[in-house]
C-alpha cells in the first residue's frame, strides 16, 4: 500500500492516463484492462457495476452529476480499449465503493447495461479523496464552468492550499480566477457569467471587466457588493466609446475611494454627465432606449447565427425587424427634436453618431 496522497503529491499530477501502482488496492483477482495506444498500461480490476456507487455531493464539483455530452459520445461508439478505468475510493466507515473520477464513464456503462466496470482504487482519507475528485481528477476530463472553478478555488483557499497546488489545478487561468473570487457570489457579474455565451454578449468582454472589478475589490477592501453592482451598471449602460481603459478606471476608482466622505453606502459616482441628446429631457429617454435596442439586436443576431431550425431563425428575424422599426421611429423623433431646436435657436449640433442606422453583422 502506498502512502495517502496530499496537496503536493501524486493526485496533482493528472495521472489518470498513466500507471499508478501506489494507488491500487486490489480487493479481488485483478483483471487487466486493455489500454489504448495513447495510454500507458495501468493496473485495474473489474467490479460488478452494482457494487459501485456515486455520491456527487461529496465527490463531484459540477452542477450536473455527469456530462451528458460525454455519456452520449461513449455510448454511441463504445470501445472499452479507449476508456480509462474509473477511479474509486472505498469508504472505510460504510464499505461503499464510490466514484471519484469517471462519473460520465460510470453512467455510460450503466446505460449500456454493462455488468462490470473497470476501476482503479484511490488510497487516502475521505478529505484527500474529496480534494482529488473535486480539485483535480474531474477537472482534467471535461472543462468546468467558471462558477464551478470559483467554487473549487474558494474551497482550496479555505484549506490554505499552497500556490503550487493551485497552479497545478487551474493552470494559466489561476490569476484571473483569483481576481474573480473577490466578487460577490450573488452579484450581477457572476450571475451574468453563469449564463451561456449568447446571454453574456449583452456586456462585451464580460469576464475581463469582471476580473477588473474583482481586482479592485481585492485592492480596496472598503468596496462593497453595492459598489460592485454599480460598476456592473456602469459598464452595461455606458457607451463603449466612453468607458475608460483599465488604468484610467483604476485611477478613477482610487480617487473616489480616497475621498473623506466615502463609505459603504456612498456611491462611486463614475458616470460622466452627458451634454448631448442623452441629457436632454425631450430626447434622453429615446436615446437611452436606442442604446438598449443596440444591445438587444447584437444578442439576437448572435442567437440567429446559432439557431438550428428554420422556425427559430424566423422568430429571431421577426424580433430583429420589430426592433429595427422601433429604433428607426426613435431616431426620427430625435432628429425632429434637433431640427426644432435648430429652427428656434440656430444651427443644431452635428448629426448624432449613436443614432446612425443599425447594421446587421
Amino acid at each position: 500500500m502506498g502512502r495517502a496522497l496530499g496537496w503536493g503529491s501524486a493526485f496533482a499530477r493528472k495521472d489518470l492516463l498513466g500507471p499508478v501502482p501506489k494507488t491500487v488496492a486490489p480487493c479481488a483477482p485483478v483483471r487487466r484492462v486493455k489500454a489504448a495506444a495513447s495510454c500507458l498500461p495501468c493496473a485495474a480490476e473489474y467490479l460488478p457495476l452494482g457494487r459501485v456507487e456515486v455520491d456527487p455531493r461529496r465527490f463531484q464539483n459540477r452542477e450536473a452529476e455527469f456530462s451528458e455530452a460525454s455519456v452520449e459520445r461513449i455510448t454511441s461508439g463504445y470501445d472499452p480499449n479507449l476508456l480509462d478505468p474509473v477511479v474509486v475510493w472505498k469508504d472505510p466507515k460504510t464499505g461503499q465503493v464510490l466514484v471519484l473520477s469517471g462519473h460520465s464513464r460510470y453512467e455510460a456503462h450503466r446505460r449500456l447495461g454493462k455488468a462490470r466496470l473497470p476501476v482503479r482504487f484511490f488510497q487516502g482519507s475521505e478529505a484527500e479523496a474529496r480534494d482529488y475528485a473535486r480539485g483535480f481528477a474531474n477537472r482534467a476530463a471535461t472543462p468546468e464552468t467558471l462558477v464551478e472553478d470559483l467554487k473549487v478555488l474558494r474551497e482550496f483557499k479555505a484549506k490554505a492550499a499552497p500556490q503550487k497546488a493551485l497552479k497545478q489545478a487551474f493552470g494559466p487561468r489561476l490569476r484571473r480566477l483569483e481576481d474573480l473570487s473577490y466578487l460577490a457570489p450573488t452579484g450581477r457579474f457572476l450571475a451574468l457569467l453563469a449564463q451561456d455565451e449568447t446571454v453574456q454578449r449583452q456586456l462585451p468582454y464580460a469576464e475581463l471587466k469582471a476580473s477588473w472589478v474583482g481586482e479592485l475589490r481585492k485592492k480596496y477592501p472598503q468596496l462593497t457588493a453595492r459598489h460592485e453592482d454599480e460598476l456592473f451598471e456602469y459598464f452595461l449602460t455606458t457607451p463603449k466609446t466612453i468607458v475608460p481603459k483599465k488604468e484610467e478606471l483604476f485611477d478613477l476608482v482610487a480617487r473616489r475611494v480616497g475621498r473623506a466622505d466615502f463609505g459603504p453606502n456612498a456611491a462611486l459616482g463614475l458616470r460622466v454627465a452627458s451634454t448631448g441628446t442623452e441629457a436632454r429631457a425631450d430626447t434622453g429617454p429615446s436615446q437611452r432606449r436606442i442604446y438598449e435596442i443596440d444591445r438587444e439586436m447584437t444578442m439576437l443576431e448572435q442567437q440567429r447565427r446559432l439557431a438550428q431550425t428554420a422556425e427559430e431563425k424566423r422568430v429571431l428575424r421577426d424580433q430583429l425587424t420589430a426592433l429595427e422599426h422601433e429604433r428607426g421611429y426613435l431616431t426620427r423623433g430625435i432628429e425632429t427634436a434637433l431640427r426644432t431646436q435648430s429652427a428656434l435657436f440656430g444651427p443644431r449640433p452635428r448629426t448624432l453618431k449613436s443614432a446612425k442606422p443599425y447594421r446587421r453583422g
